[in-house]
């Protein structure tokens, strides 16, 4: 399932609080749409995804730690404090849910219980109308990061945590999009409306990330992406750490 036009609104338009509303209220539509399809899982996708070079070849050694009865599986994350040094290519049971709700798994039981509580919540979400600040909750920000993040840390509870499991980027299994590495946290930032700084240094206009799945930064510009892939991605590009080292110094 891919979150596009027809499950998110920005109401009104341009104003970052309501789009992240929209946004989790998107999700939690998703969730009921899985409960209800007689399926036992899905995929969620948002529309800005991105997946790992070598994605489905990679897939199979990350799905041989989730467990048969899984209740949510998160395939991508973004901007991780600790790329690259971890050893294990999917955890279980981890001490935090990531950042990042572009690309997960969930089951059907999750899904409706999500479903149940996201419903709750947004019904009784304020926001000042006509400034830029985030709906909140009791004072906390109710977009589904936030979400994601304290359902898992306040309602999972210890025995069932082992459903729950995150792709990582290991050392041996770094990060590759379009066969440019992105292994090295940094402050260096490729975006979309500055394509022609991505081209030139080799780097990708994606989040840095973690997993299979990433997100992109050229939001409905998407012939961006395909500009980027036929100048760049050919393999000949920097890496991302080399570039940012040489921006440093």
């Amino acid at each position: 399932m891919q979150l596009g036009e027809s499950f998110t609104r920005c109401e009104p338009a341009l104003l970052s609080g309501y789009c992240q509303a929209g946004l989790t209220r998107a999700h939690i539509n998703a969730w009921k749409r899985i409960a209800n399809s007689g399926e036992p899982a899905a995929w969620v996708f948002e529309d800005d995804v991105v997946f790992h070079d070598r994605a489905v070849q990679l897939f199979p050694k990350y799905w041989e730690i989730v467990p048969k009865d899984f209740d949510f599986v998160s395939v991508g994350q973004i901007y991780p404090s600790n790329q690259g040094v971890k050893h294990a290519a999917a955890v279980a049971a981890p001490e935090e849910m990531p950042w990042g709700t572009h690309a997960y798994i969930i089951s059907a039981g999750t899904a409706e219980r999500m479903a149940r509580l996201g419903d709750w919540m947004m019904s009784r979400a304020r926001k000042n109308i006509g400034d830029r600040t985030p709906w909140t909750l009791d004072g906390a920000d109710i977009r589904i990061d936030h979400f994601v993040r304290n359902y898992y840390r306040h309602l999972v509870i210890e025995v069932e945590r082992q459903r729950w499991v995150v792709f990582q980027s290991p050392a041996h299994i770094p990060w590759s999009y379009g066969h440019v590495l992105a292994n090295s946290p940094s402050d260096c930032r490729c975006w979309c409306d500055h394509l022609e700084d991505c081209i030139g240094h080799g780097t990708a206009p994606i989040v840095m990330s973690e997993g299979l799945a990433s997100q992109h930064t050229c939001g409905n510009n998407v012939t961006a992406l395909v500009r980027w892939h036929q100048e760049v991605g050919s393999g000949s590009g920097r890496t991302y750490a080399a570039m940012c080292k040489a921006q440093a110094t």
